[in-house]
């Protein structure tokens, strides 16, 4: 995750060595008081997708506003018909 001023980028990588191809889903929930905001993104991936310099491969990108105040919380989860994974980060502000 890469946050500047009040914009987070959320990236979703894994190594094409462990993951080289699946679905995934990536959901994302921005948090402030009462208020909430929900994303999602989904679908396929395989060695098609983009790379970052070290070769893990980019299977999403999201950029959001964030205040301050703020939390926002991601969810990864990925599958390739055998075996599946997820992870989740949380971001306050």
């Amino acid at each position: 995750m890469f946050a500047t001023d009040n914009m987070a980028t959320v990236q979703g990588v894994l190594d094409p060595h462990v993951w080289p191809q699946g679905t995934y889903e990536m959901n994302i929930e921005t948090q402030k008081g009462n208020n909430r905001s929900f994303s999602r993104q989904a679908g396929k991936f395989d060695r098609h997708n983009p790379k970052t310099a070290d070769g893990s491969l980019v299977i999403s990108t999201i950029t959001t506003y964030i205040s301050d105040g703020s939390r926002l919380t991601v969810t990864l989860q990925v599958e390739d018909g055998t075996r599946n994974q997820s992870c989740s980060s949380d971001y306050e502000r």
